[in-house]
């Protein structure tokens, strides 16, 4: 029972990050069909990559390593996975 419990676990968090890579594509769409010819600039060009970038670590079917932050481990729960700020600022 064990075994299926924790499974059961891993496929939901595998779920949500399928979920928030398809709402970060949705996103990155209606910011795609917002932009003229006269919004499109090279920040915007360059931010469209590193969203999809992002989209793709999130996408257990893609799976890609973030430069950053490496490989995501999808079955993991959220809070295990969770992006933490790290240092000391003064």
């Amino acid at each position: 029972m064990f075994v299926e419990v924790q499974k059961t676990i891993e496929l939901t968090n595998v779920a949500s990050n399928y979920d928030t890579a398809c709402k970060i594509r949705a996103y990155i769409a209606a910011v795609e069909a917002s932009i003229t010819k006269e919004t499109l600039d090279d920040q915007t060009v360059q931010w469209i990559d590193w969203a999809k970038k992002k989209a793709d670590c999130y996408d257990p079917t893609v799976a890609r390593n973030d430069e950053y932050f490496g490989k995501r481990e999808h079955k993991k729960s959220e809070n295990e996975k969770a992006l933490k700020k790290s240092g000391y600022r003064w």
